[in-house]
């Protein structure tokens, strides 16, 4: 069970990394314009 709650925890986490990497530089460039 717990590591059923730390592979979500995991995938979450990645999914949190990928949406941060997606999104910094669209802000930067909503920023400048």
């Amino acid at each position: 069970m717990s590591q059923r709650i730390g592979n979500a925890l995991i995938i979450t986490g990645c999914v949190l990394l990928a949406l941060a990497w997606i999104f910094t530089p669209v802000a930067c460039v909503m920023g400048r314009y």
